[in-house]
């Protein structure tokens, strides 16, 4: 087996996900509140539609959760994207959030809606959830703010992986990531780390659109720099295996694309971690 790369410190600078309340932001944009007692809270994505997971915006019919102040169940709605307002309507009109004006609120946003099947997001309280690492991207948003419009900054809570594989001398049987934490837990409060048990191997999907291998990372995983976390699996049976980050983890809101070129019998590894908006 064949070892090959490590991450350079530069490159691999942690930038955390901010969870920090974004009401200036929010508030200097929005319109004048309705008057009257109680005002019906409205949403809409920064900058009308930016900041979707698997494209570039929000598309009609797009679905998120809202929470309001906490995890309860009760305090959950779902509303969905209407593309000629550039805003998210309540899906239920008998169920909005209303509020006493100037009352402040922190609202909690996710896509895909907690109700999708493919979004894997585990209430352990009423402030704490695990997002699991997978095939599927996802977005959050903490938002407090006292004003009626809220701009939901969203976030991509994962890390994103892509492996590309160049010159192989024999088919690609599998990408597998190895020994990684299945789960990132977020406080609403602050406090963010992996957790679950280690698994032994998770196995990278296939994009057939650009022929990468994908995965999305729990991050926060701390590992040994010099510890294995993945193997490409060649048809003839040969194997190439990778380690961890210089670092040893894996930041949030970061994309890490992977080159791996095979023509000779030295691998050659080249990288780039982004920022993912």
């Amino acid at each position: 087996m064949k070892k090959i790369f490590n991450f350079s410190t530069a490159m691999a600078a942690l930038v955390a996900v901010s969870f920090a309340s974004c009401s200036s932001s929010s508030d200097s944009d929005a319109p004048d509140q309705p008057s009257g007692s109680l005002v019906t809270v409205e949403f809409r994505p920064r900058l009308k539609a930016t900041s979707k997971a698997t494209d570039t915006s929000f598309e009609n019919g797009d679905v998120i959760a809202i929470a309001k102040q906490d995890m309860r169940s009760e305090n959950a709605y779902s509303l969905v994207y209407n593309g000629t307002t550039s805003r998210f309507d309540y899906i239920d009109d008998s169920r909005k959030i209303t509020k006493e004006l100037g009352q402040e609120l922190r609202y909690i946003a996710f896509y895909p809606d907690l109700d999708n099947d493919q979004c894997d997001v585990q209430a352990i309280n009423e402030h704490t959830m695990d997002f699991m690492g997978g095939y599927t991207d996802m977005l959050f948003a903490v938002e407090e703010t006292a004003s009626a419009t809220v701009v939901l900054n969203f976030t991509h809570i994962l890390s994103k992986l892509d492996i590309t594989i160049e010159n192989a001398p024999s088919p690609v049987s599998k990408v597998e990531l190895l020994n990684l934490k299945p789960k990132y837990r977020v406080d609403i409060d602050g406090d963010t780390f992996a957790t679950g048990t280690a698994l032994a191997a998770v196995t990278m999907r296939r994009n057939t659109t650009d022929d990468t291998y994908y995965y999305y990372v729990a991050p926060m995983n701390f590992m040994s720099t010099t510890e294995t976390i993945g193997r490409i699996t060649l048809a003839n049976g040969s194997e190439v295996e990778f380690f961890a980050p210089e670092t040893g983890y894996f930041d949030p809101g970061k994309a890490y694309t992977w080159k791996v070129d095979l023509s000779d019998a030295e691998p050659e590894f080249t990288g780039t971690i982004v920022d993912w908006q």
